[in-house]
């Protein structure tokens, strides 16, 4: 496959010209199959906040077999889905999955774009996220010690959960974001609360326009007084535009990082060499980002005709990777998404070794964490802390 767009090898007429063909298409059986077995739990456990009761169904169970079964029945694809007044491809292969992640398409489709207008201001969510390269979303906080102020005296209770977790990050996150006066000021979240989850029906729910002004004032308020405004009293709008999505990408990275916090207390020793190591702790982070992926699916869409194979996919096509199968087989693990570079690892990062600083680190409750389940959610984690040996 070539990533330019002409396939080598593509079969070809006798005139000598490349044959135009598409991709297999999958019969209305199959689709509804792939919406209710591969698509489906992931849209119900949240596109964009997770619900934490879907994950104790293991309603993602079936995905990877019925993928492999597709892959069985109609080769490597892409698979188009018969979806009525769409063109919907279904990603199957390894060398796909590289090509829809490599920066070929726009990083936001429609369905992205509408959950983003939720709680999103300006031109932020056509063209950028929180973790995209061009974004320059470097908060004005200092992020280490701003965290280890709100998370590191958690660990010296002996025993936490997310419950007590949760709280300390989302004062860290608001300081970090907003400013020290932004700390305390819950409403500013709850808020933000209401619109992700309203985030999670995309394009099927209306906006709240109400509650994102409110949302709005507390932002333009806390960056006033935190000292961000021009000369003239004005906050630039482009802080205003970057402010949400700090704000719900760095408490991602808060949950990001107690899985990964899981992950480092399931194997004796990691939480000893992550103190030693902060590249072993960043790849800990980056390997529970791959277990339990935030987003059920990577969806992409095609700005023209896409060549695939010697198959030709038509523009408007919304590619989709499902990234329970994607990041789950060890071959597939080097094209697995990480946590964006900059803040959301760094924030993730200063907040385990605020709490492992010091301490050893083991599950607390009956079970432990061995094996540790395929879908997590943070608040079935729970953690007891000892002063490490010297």
């Amino acid at each position: 496959m070539s990533v330019s767009g002409t396939a080598v090898g593509a079969p070809r007429t006798e005139s000598g010209r490349t044959e135009r063909r598409r991709p297999p298409r999958a019969t209305a059986r199959d689709t509804v199959r792939v919406l209710t077995r591969v698509l489906a739990p992931g849209v119900a456990r949240g596109v964009v906040v997770p619900r934490p009761w879907t994950g104790r169904l293991g309603l993602d169970r079936f995905a990877d077999a019925e993928i492999n079964r597709l892959r069985d029945r109609y080769g490597l694809g892409p698979l188009r889905l018969a979806v009525p007044g769409r063109s919907v491809a279904l990603i199957l292969d390894e060398g796909h999955a590289r090509r829809v992640l490599s920066g070929e398409f726009p990083p936001v489709g429609r369905e992205r774009r509408s959950a983003l207008a939720h709680y999103t201001f300006g031109s932020a969510p056509a063209h950028q996220t929180a973790g995209s390269p061009d974004a320059e979303v470097e908060p004005p906080g200092d992020v280490e010690r701003i965290v280890r102020e709100e998370i590191r005296p958690l660990a010296a209770d002996g025993t936490i959960g997310w419950d007590e977790v949760r709280p300390a990050l989302r004062r860290a996150v608001r300081r970090i974001v907003l400013g020290d006066t932004a700390r305390d000021d819950e409403l500013l979240t709850g808020l933000l609360d209401r619109l992700r989850t309203d985030a999670n029906w995309g394009y099927l729910r209306r906006r709240r326009d109400p509650v994102r002004w409110r949302f709005l004032a507390r932002i333009r308020a806390h960056l006033r007084r935190a000292g961000r405004a021009e000369g003239t009293g004005t906050v630039p709008e482009s802080l205003v535009e970057r402010a949400p999505l700090l704000l719900a990408e760095l408490e991602d990275a808060g949950a990001v990082a107690y899985r990964a916090l899981g992950l480092l207390a399931a194997h004796p020793g990691a939480p000893a060499e992550a103190r030693a190591d902060v590249t072993y702790l960043q790849a800990a982070v980056r390997e529970a980002r791959r277990l339990w992926p935030d987003e059920p699916a990577v969806l992409r869409d095609t700005r023209r005709k896409t060549r695939w194979d010697g198959a030709e996919l038509p523009a408007g096509t919304t590619l989709v990777v499902p990234t329970v199968w994607l990041h789950r087989p060890a071959r597939f693990a080097p094209v697995a998404s990480t946590l964006p570079p900059d803040p959301a690892l760094r924030t993730a990062t200063a907040m385990i070794k605020s709490l492992i600083d010091g301490y050893d680190v083991r599950p607390a409750g009956p079970g432990g964490l061995i094996p540790m389940p395929r879908t997590l959610h943070p608040s079935e984690l729970r953690f007891s802390f000892r002063r490490a040996r010297e």
